[in-house]
């Protein structure tokens, strides 16, 4: 499956398929017994951004999927439990907070729905703070500027 699927769907731009191919090559492997740091996992959390990661869940949540989809689906070790998780992450990575919410609202875990919340608001404060870092900065530097301009030019 990864010889010629994964690398077709990577060259079509497929990248959420080309994880689920990854996902389903690691299940017919018997990867170990540990799906959560499996290749597809690790594939899904490296590789893939927030829209890949929104069409990854509209085919999880897909009423009439393909055959192929279907098995692709059903013999993986990436569940959908863990693709909610992700696009959180991933929006999160993007600074889009309230996207990140949402898809965290979705996770099953709950423990760590809490958590999440909390990284959220640190991350927050910190970029919030950042800008008015920045912009205290830039106020700094503008009677300097004038300063300048006004004994050189």
């Amino acid at each position: 499956m990864n010889e010629i699927l994964a690398q077709r769907y990577h060259r079509q731009g497929d990248f959420y398929k080309e994880a689920l191919v990854v996902g389903a090559a690691d299940w017919m492997t018997a990867y170990s017994g540990n799906y959560d740091w499996s290749n597809g996992i690790n594939f899904l959390s490296d590789n893939l951004i927030s829209k890949d990661l929104e069409k990854l869940f509209d085919l999880f949540n897909n009423k009439n999927p393909s055959d192929l989809e279907r098995f692709q689906l059903t013999h993986n070790t990436i569940k959908k439990a863990a693709g909610t998780e992700f696009a959180g992450t991933a929006y999160l990575r993007e600074y889009n907070y309230a996207k990140a919410i949402t898809w965290f609202k979705k996770s099953t875990n709950k423990k760590n729905y809490k958590l999440i919340l909390f990284l959220l608001l640190i991350f927050y404060m910190r970029r919030k703070s950042h800008r008015h870092l920045k912009q205290n900065l830039l106020l700094q530097k503008l009677p300097l500027q004038k300063r300048c301009k006004n004994k050189c030019g």
